[in-house]
């Protein structure tokens, strides 16, 4: 994509319609190819989300979510994804829990996954939507807005 060129990227994620990246400066970019309301490729230059210079890792698919320099983890929940244009560059993120001690971040089953630096990985329920399911699936309640602890990765396997 000739928007793209000469750019340093730290990291790309695709989330739903958009693509993100992380450039090695530490900012975060959001474009998308195509207006998926109407299938027309139109191919968007890249918006900066937000001011902020310190985000570290990224991960997307069915969440999106960034980590930044101090450890803390943030969450994009957009609602429709076919919009004419991104909206993550104009709409704020989440902060996911309290704590400042998040080393990695991942996505897995549209959800986001993040490893503590005590070795322990934790799953963050998609509560706004499950991305694989259909209506008829949820649950009555619904979901913790507490990550779910998964394992220690640290933790002697004897």
């Amino acid at each position: 994509m000739p928007t793209l060129d000469n750019t340093r990227w730290k990291s790309l994620a695709w989330y739903r319609m958009d693509e993100v990246g992380l450039r090695e400066d530490g900012t975060l970019w959001a474009w998308r190819y195509q207006n998926r309301a109407t299938g027309e490729s139109v191919p968007s230059k890249p918006a900066q989300v937000g001011k902020d210079k310190d985000w570290v890792a990224l991960a997307g698919l069915g969440a999106l979510a960034a980590l930044k320099a101090d450890g803390s983890l943030w969450r994009w929940s957009l609602a429709d994804i076919f919009e004419e244009k991104s909206s993550i560059a104009t709409k704020p993120p989440a902060r996911l829990g309290t704590h400042n001690d998040w080393v990695a971040v991942g996505s897995l089953m549209g959800s986001i996954v993040s490893l503590a630096a005590d070795g322990s990985l934790w799953y963050w329920w998609d509560r706004d939507r499950d991305y694989y399911n259909s209506d008829s699936d949820q649950p009555l309640l619904a979901a913790s807005r507490k990550p779910t602890r998964i394992e220690n990765i640290l933790a002697d396997q004897r």
